[in-house]
């Protein structure tokens, strides 16, 4: 077995390095009418919290709102690891691009999110989530 991450055995605040995945659909009633809700789930890599959005679709915008409302609960990271999903590489980009601008280097330059995609068709680098994902859906 070889070391732990670094970022896996340090002591340091909830979230700031977060992996990020969706579950599997599931139907919420809304006003009685049955609606299909996507699940996307941030765990924290150093002390496994869980924070769980409930999203409409799984699309670019939809990924955007949910980190935002994220970010302003727990804020800023430091690195998001992700798979890759379409809607995570173009979020992530985007996000890239805003804090690459002019007015955002200016008044929060201190704010850099690095995200690292995980090699494609290598499952075991994300199992810190998929694990957790397996344990959230019996409960949902």
């Amino acid at each position: 077995m070889t070391d732990l991450p670094k970022y896996w055995v340090n002591m340091i605040k909830p979230f700031l390095n977060t992996g990020v995945d969706y579950t599997g659909h599931l139907w919420a009633l809304n006003g009685g009418e049955r609606t299909k809700m996507y699940t996307l789930v941030f765990t924290c890599l150093e002390v496994r919290a869980v924070h769980l959005e409930l999203i409409e679709d799984m699309t670019i915008h939809s990924f955007l709102m949910a980190f935002i409302r994220f970010t302003n609960i727990y804020s800023m990271l430091s690195h998001v690891y992700i798979d890759n999903a379409k809607s995570f590489a173009a979020g992530c980009n985007i996000i890239h691009d805003v804090f690459s601008s002019r007015e955002f280097k200016e008044s929060i330059s201190a704010c850099v999110i690095q995200h690292i995609k995980i090699p494609l068709h290598s499952p075991w680098y994300g199992s810190v989530w998929e694990r957790l994902i397996k344990t959230i859906k019996p409960c949902l």
